[in-house]
């Protein structure tokens, strides 16, 4: 829009219907919750970021892996020095992952809409889920079929976000791409399931949406959903094909969708989450 243009009242109603879907959302609270200023602006002032930085900078995503590093020491009791960089790096990536996709499903399955990417902005926490907030902008309308959906969040998130970032992290530590691929495999299914369980109205357009995303490339193959319990068909668990890197942290064990549970472990996983006897 070029300056001095007033906008149409087509924008400006995507403008609003974007802003109710983050807020509506946004209740659900942790990996969900996207700050949208009132008034809404077009630019966010410091100390927020454009998203971009976190790719483009490489001194920006330095930082955080070390602040990620750091972090993870703290809470396992060990020095910086027994945190692998590459251990790190994964986690940060998986993290931004289930930041990002997180309040996208929610708005996809729940309005038909996905805010751009490039209407966010950031800001570094040393705890919890990166704080995000909107800039003035139009909402993507997708609506709410799991394959058109899909594809949207696959062209706006995954294409431009998290391939940029996945090559960004693969210059400053050693990562296969098939590993960080595979934390976005899992944070689809952790943000699908996370909404199915806080909303179980949108259990089912949630999952629906989720097996629609890793049926794209570059998802398929990373993992699958599983319904173990015939009897509960809406409980559905996840399988992922490669691992995160988790279980190298001093005195941690394996993620609940870990390539490398024995399937006695992961059958015992799921009778306890799902309340099985």
């Amino acid at each position: 829009m070029g300056e001095g243009t007033r906008p149409g009242k087509e924008y400006e109603l995507t403008v609003r219907d974007i802003r109710t879907a983050l807020t509506d959302t946004a209740e659900l609270g942790g990996f969900f919750d996207v700050e949208v200023p009132d008034p809404p602006v077009r630019v966010v002032d410091a100390p927020w970021r454009p998203l971009n930085q976190l790719w483009s900078d490489p001194g920006v995503l330095a930082q955080r892996i070390a602040d990620v590093r750091q972090r993870i020491a703290h809470r396992c009791g060990r020095g910086v020095g027994d945190i692998e960089p590459r251990v790190a790096a994964s986690i940060m990536f998986q993290g931004t992952a289930s930041r990002l996709l997180s309040p996208s499903i929610a708005t996809t399955v729940t309005y038909g809409l996905l805010c751009p990417p490039s209407a966010l902005y950031w800001q570094p926490s040393q705890e919890g889920p990166i704080p995000l907030r909107v800039g003035d902008t139009e909402a993507v309308r997708c609506g709410t079929d799991p394959s058109a959906a899909a594809h949207a969040i696959s062209e706006h998130v995954l294409t431009e976000v998290f391939q940029p970032l996945a090559a960004a992290a693969r210059e400053q530590v050693k990562l296969a791409p098939g590993l960080l691929w595979g934390n976005v495999a899992s944070s689809v299914s952790g943000a699908c399931r996370r909404l199915a369980d806080l909303r179980p109205g949108m259990s089912q357009p949630a999952l629906e949406l989720g097996q629609a995303l890793l049926e794209l490339e570059p998802l398929r193959g990373r993992g699958e959903f599983v319904r173990p319990f015939p009897q509960l068909p809406q409980t559905a668990f996840f399988v992922r094909r490669t691992c995160c890197l988790y279980y190298r942290v001093p005195n941690n064990g394996k993620c609940g969708d870990c390539a490398l549970l024995s399937e006695q472990t992961r059958q015992e996983q799921w009778r306890r989450a799902a309340d099985v006897r």
